[in-house]
């Protein structure tokens, strides 16, 4: 295994990038997302590297 052949860790969860690629893929506005964005940061789900962003 040579240097930088493993993969590193997301620091995203998989429900934001979830959310992004819904995002670019589709037709939703950016206000459509920004709603979607501030209710998973108010579940708890938008993390950076492992902490919770309030």
């Amino acid at each position: 295994m040579g240097k930088g052949s493993k993969p590193r860790p997301y620091s995203t969860t998989k429900e934001e990038r979830a959310l992004r690629d819904k995002y670019a893929t589709t037709k939703m506005t950016f206000s459509e997302f920004e709603k979607a964005y501030h209710k998973l940061m108010k579940q708890g789900l938008i993390k950076r590297n492992g902490r919770v962003i309030e």
